[in-house]
């Protein structure tokens, strides 16, 4: 793209579970960014975000 300009693409994954395994998770994000150097110490980076899965949270009860 250019010297002082660089195309960064990631892809993330996240697992959660609460309450012992009664929560939520699994969503992946797949992210893409542009990242344009203006100097040795300043850097833009737009960026878009897409994100997939499920999360279902259940209520937690405190111990009685």
């Amino acid at each position: 793209m250019g010297p002082n300009t660089t195309f960064e693409p990631a892809l993330e994954g996240r697992s959660w579970s609460y309450n012992k395994g009664d929560g939520g998770g699994n969503v992946v994000a797949l992210v893409a960014g542009v990242r344009h150097r203006l100097n040795d110490r300043l850097s833009i980076v737009p960026s878009a975000r897409v994100e997939f899965g499920s999360l279902n949270l259940v209520e937690a009860v405190p111990p009685a």
